[in-house]
């Protein structure tokens, strides 16, 4: 091919459009494409399997080829490992010695941004290197995600040169942040302080800005450095709900995601959770608070016992099954925490379509804590009720339960911009057909749902008001598709900075 007859910005421009397999067809083309096509492939996703020898040295021997120019846009990468390759091998040993190698080269001249490692304690594991080492070295890592944390990858932390911006670390379950004290006192200081993950991050405390924790590794985050730029912690499984691992190391946060487990909390009693509580609003006191939070994702009895004292603008609330049997104590806690949240934006999803039928529940919307809402989102669950033998709940009158949507959410709320309903009619979806399982009432009754015409009741009863976006959605019935009506604009979380005066 003979590249003088195109235009240059035109031939070089074509490998933009193509994906990764014609990308390399034209790269054999011609050594103009040869040359700047790596940078289009680059860009693409980098995985390399480190369970295989032959890929990684085929890699190392492609980025050979054109060293300056390929190493200049080689951005991101990912290390992954199957299953069935975990336990070390003479090969795998030999690719700890290739990625050795890779991550020096990377460290001198490399502009890698975005390093991703599955098993990472698994790849580490490799005596005839020193990989945790050469990876540390990088300076230019803005993202980072790590599987299964250890004492290898914990130690790479540490000593990483890079300055964060991402990071996703996920903890082994076995490893253990309080030291194991065999190297004399000041060996042991160290080692105790190192290993939370607070402190293993202490690099990027002026540059991390989006955390994602799963598992305990936040413990002892009062005692270590702040992270002033911070502004998303996603935190999965938790061992406990302490306040003092967040307010003091993260103080200006904005979002906060937690997902607690309460398969092992003790729900026999009242007085745990209100133990817990006041001891997270003690901690706000020690630890200072935050003044406002932006966004909290996670369960109506995780943010009960969390117990921020702050105005927080969106709650993004789910019930918990753990607690059905005591739902008069959930809403108990729900009133308890918009009453001190006093959002602007509030997303519900419940178990159980019951709560459209619960007066305490359909009470708490007059709360004049609610009454600067802009936006309302209810996503519930109905229980089939199938057959006549079976003990049919209340939510079989959908016509009572929507009226009450209207009458005592809707009507009452009056500086509503948004509001949205999404009913599941199968909570487990259910794949019997119609001859072996006949609609139940419920069923018959979403069937014959006229979802435009309640969307344009809900659209009138906030009239009154400036609503302007009504969503009303069906989800998982056995004899009708999944339908949204859409009446009005799309509501997006981001339109809440611009919708409504604002309440501080």
């Amino acid at each position: 091919m003979d590249n003088a007859h195109l235009i240059p910005d035109i031939l070089l421009h074509i490998p933009s459009f193509a994906d990764k397999k014609t990308i390399c067809q034209l790269m054999q083309t011609c050594r103009a494409l040869n040359h700047y096509g790596a940078k289009d492939l680059l860009a693409c996703y980098i995985s390399l399997n480190t369970g295989s020898k032959q890929a990684v040295l085929s890699f190392l021997q492609f980025l050979a080829r054109d060293i300056p120019y390929r190493l200049s846009h080689f951005r991101t990468l990912q290390l992954t490992r199957s299953a069935s390759s975990l336990c070390p091998t003479a090969e795998a040993e030999e690719v700890g010695r290739l990625l050795e190698s890779l991550f020096i080269l990377l460290a001198r001249s490399g502009s890698l941004q975005s390093l991703n490692i599955d098993y990472v304690e698994v790849i580490l594991d490799l005596e005839t290197s020193d990989l945790s080492g050469a990876i540390s070295m990088v300076g230019t890592l803005k993202s980072l995600h790590l599987s299964i944390v250890g004492h290898r990858a914990a130690n790479m932390l540490m000593m990483s040169r890079s300055s964060l911006e991402d990071a996703d670390i996920s903890m082994d379950e076995q490893y253990q942040d309080d030291g194991d004290l065999e190297h004399g006192e000041e060996s042991e200081l160290f080692r105790l302080d190192s290993r939370k993950l607070s402190h293993l991050l202490h690099g990027s405390r002026h540059s991390l800005r989006f955390l994602t924790v799963c598992g305990n590794g936040l413990g002892g985050a009062h005692v270590g450095p702040r992270y002033p730029r911070l502004a998303r912690l996603v935190h999965l499984f938790p061992d406990t709900l302490c306040m003092r691992n967040y307010v003091h190391a993260f103080p200006n946060l904005q979002d906060l995601v937690v997902s607690f487990s309460f398969d092992d909390f003790d729900l026999s009693t009242w007085d745990e959770f209100e133990q817990l509580r006041s001891e997270n609003v003690h901690e706000q006191a020690d630890y200072a608070a935050w003044s406002s939070l932006w966004l909290f994702d996670g369960s109506i009895a995780t943010l009960f016992l969390l117990a921020p004292l702050c105005h927080i603008h969106a709650l993004e609330l789910t019930d918990e099954q753990n607690l059905s049997e005591q739902a008069s104590k959930e809403l108990d806690m729900l009133r308890s925490c918009v009453d001190i949240a006093r959002p602007r934006h509030i997303s519900l999803t419940s178990y159980s379509g019951r709560w459209l039928f619960d007066t305490a529940f359909l009470s708490t919307w007059t709360r004049p804590a609610l009454q600067s809402l802009v936006h309302i989102e209810l996503v519930l669950s109905l229980c089939p009720n199938y057959g006549d033998g079976q003990n049919t709940g209340p939510e079989v009158d959908l016509a009572r339960g929507l009226d009450n949507v209207v009458v005592h959410i809707v009507s009452v709320v009056r500086s509503l911009y948004s509001f949205s309903l999404s009913l599941d009619a199968a909570p487990e979806r259910d794949p019997s057909p119609i001859a072996a399982r006949p609609l139940g009432a419920l069923e018959q009754t979403l069937a014959e749902w006229d979802l435009d015409a309640f969307a344009r009741r809900v659209r009138a009863a906030g009239a009154v008001g400036p609503l302007e976006s009504v969503a009303i959605r069906l989800r998982r019935h056995r004899t009708r598709v999944e339908q949204t009506v859409q009446l009005g604009p799309v509501y997006t979380l981001g339109e809440l900075r611009s919708v409504g005066a604002d309440v501080e």
